[in-house]
């Protein structure tokens, strides 16, 4: 049996504690206690990441279900513990809907692109905090600037050409999207981060919450799969995209693989390859 020194503020025992996903960076564990009631446990980020996380559940929860938080520690996460269910019939289409009406509604609460603290995307800090007052600007030297400077330090060779041939393409597509784009995003969409509850439910956890354009969120829920086609059916629908969006997903998506890069190297080097030429061919 685990010590798990955190749960002394319940004043009750643990009666039983298991190893459960949750992710490369975080070691995760259901915890049940003496009364019956069940937590999930984070352990490996630190306070200061946890509480950032605290904060992301609490920008989404007005739109979507999300763990409720119990307890941040020194280098814990409390959280409630919830079984993960099947999709269900309608399950997708219901999420689509959700997250379209998330993006549509959370406009009006933030004008400026980014968020008033940091955060991070896997293990990679993420910078929000920013002076910007337009999207492409926040895109360029809050995403994928540092992302490429980051994969030159890690020895993965990128060009000068070709950092200032998607610094243009950044400008050039970014440009055309409308002006006031900002909404709340979960920041990192995808097939892990979302379960459904036995009533078939969307939920969703892990965030690494923004405010962004919301074809970014899009972008990063085409790039791993996970969401079928229904889902996005059903958010055209509640929400339709705006003309252009698909030639904008390559560069939306290359922030993410420059991350995975950055993180994992590999193939995701070569990946980054072929979006950047796509995006020249462009």
């Amino acid at each position: 049996m685990r010590d798990f020194p955190w749960f002394n503020f319940f004043d009750l025992k643990i009666i039983k504690t298991s190893s459960v996903s949750g992710g490369f960076i975080s070691k995760a564990y259901k915890v049940e206690l003496e009364d019956g009631r069940t937590y999930f446990l984070k352990t490996g980020q630190g306070r200061e990441n946890f509480e950032k996380e605290a904060k992301g559940l609490q920008y989404l929860s007005p739109y979507f279900k999300t763990p409720e938080v119990y307890g941040v520690f020194e280098d814990c996460l409390i959280l409630t513990f919830e079984e993960k269910h099947s999709a269900q019939k309608d399950s997708y289409k219901k999420f689509g809907t959700q997250l379209a009406k998330m993006h549509k509604n959370s406009q009006k609460h933030r004008g400026l692109p980014g968020l008033e603290f940091d955060n991070t995307i896997g293990a990679s800090p993420q910078l929000n905090v920013n002076d910007c007052f337009h999207w492409p600007d926040f895109f360029w030297h809050f995403r994928l600037k540092p992302q490429f400077e980051w994969a030159q330090k890690r020895s993965f060779s990128f060009s000068e050409s070709v950092l200032k041939m998607v610094k243009e393409k950044n400008y050039l597509l970014l440009e055309r999207v409308e002006e006031s784009c900002t909404s709340l995003i979960h920041g990192d969409l995808w097939g892990g981060n979302h379960a459904f509850n036995i009533n078939g439910d969307p939920w969703l956890f892990d965030p690494a919450c923004y405010f962004g354009h919301r074809e970014a969120e899009i972008a990063m829920m085409k790039l791993f799969a996970g969401f079928p086609s229904e889902q996005f059916m059903a958010y055209e629908k509640e929400y339709p995209l705006v003309e252009g969006h698909k030639e904008r997903l390559p560069l939306y998506q290359l922030y993410h693989i420059f991350n995975h890069v950055n993180l994992f190297g590999g193939s995701y080097y070569q990946q980054a390859k072929k979006l950047i030429n796509c995006l020249e061919s462009s």
